[in-house]
């Protein structure tokens, strides 16, 4: 019997193995499809781009027409005065709106998720604004912010303000018009996540807290922003990417302007690209932003350790 056993034991192991072998496969055979599609519509053209940045390249004269000039594209980026207003422009949007992006919603999930009553309407209300077109919502600012007859100045002027701001005609609003739209696009989808992290903590944290006599407040403070501090990091990261990445707004409401004080690192990228036909250095702008936005990662994935509670 003894001898039967141990003669069964390397049999029984060697097919572990070769099913662990053929789930393995399986799960490789799975991801070729992605893969692939990654390969042709991600990486290819990126490294495309990569190796174009060094080129003088056009549409017009097409790749094999097209000469290596080095980092010629990077120093002329550099020597750029609006490459250097455009990523100012682009510190400041991030600055301000990630900030208040995560304070608020923050304060508003806390409140629907401790509210009684609406809690599933006041979601889809402020998450309506995050999957609406981006056109459309654009254009529907642009109305509000009409220095003649937009509601905005409508109501600046019935609580007795004679000169309201010209907003998106003006050099001084127009970057502060187009922050305070991304900040009301951009809430919903923050509170929605919120309000999962939220959920997630232990009520009887917050009963025991309430036996001790903390307020609301100090519930918030001690628990709520501590114990959802994994979601907080994962927003700080995409709104930091969102924020640099923003383009549609700024196409369709101000062209950069008036005067450049609302061109970005993409407008730019895309008015050189595009308007200019100067492809190679519209690559080395996209290259540098993505180097950006990758020290900025990291810098904040290093950073969590310190503040980020699992």
């Amino acid at each position: 019997m003894s001898a039967a056993k141990t003669m069964r034991k390397p049999h029984r192991g060697k097919r572990q193995k070769s099913i662990q072998a053929q789930e393995r496969f399986c799960g490789y055979l799975f991801t070729v499809p992605v893969v692939i599609i990654n390969s042709i519509f991600i990486y290819l053209p990126l490294l495309y781009s990569l190796i174009i940045s060094f080129m003088d390249f056009n549409l017009f004269k097409g790749f094999w027409g097209s000469k290596f000039i080095g980092l010629k594209n990077y120093i002329n980026m550099f020597k750029d005065p609006v490459f250097w207003i455009s990523f100012k422009n682009n510190i400041i949007y991030t600055v301000v709106t990630v900030p208040v992006l995560i304070i608020v919603s923050l304060i508003l999930a806390e409140i629907i998720n401790r509210a009684v009553y609406a809690r599933g309407l006041a979601r889809a209300m402020f998450f309506l604004p995050y999957i609406g077109s981006a056109s459309a919502m654009s254009l529907v600012w642009m109305m509000m912010y009409n220095p003649q007859n937009g509601i905005i100045n409508d109501v600046l002027r019935k609580i007795g303000i004679e000169n309201p701001p010209l907003w998106l005609a003006s050099d001084k609003t127009a970057l502060i018009a187009l922050m305070i739209m991304a900040i009301w696009t951009q809430l919903g989808y923050n509170i929605v996540l919120f309000i999962g992290g939220l959920q997630g903590i232990d009520q009887s944290l917050y009963e025991a807290a309430k036996v001790d006599g903390a307020s609301a407040v100090r519930q918030f403070f001690s628990i709520s922003v501590p114990l959802v501090s994994p979601t907080t990091f994962f927003l700080v990261v995409t709104d930091v990417i969102a924020s640099f990445e923003v383009f549609a707004n700024v196409q369709i409401m101000t062209q950069g302007g008036p005067n450049n004080s609302t061109s970005v690192l993409t407008y730019f990228m895309y008015k050189v690209g595009f308007a200019q036909n100067q492809m190679g250095l519209a690559s080395a702008i996209l290259w540098f932003l993505m180097l950006i936005v990758f020290i900025i990662t990291i810098i904040q994935m290093r950073g969590q350790k310190k503040w980020v509670h699992y």
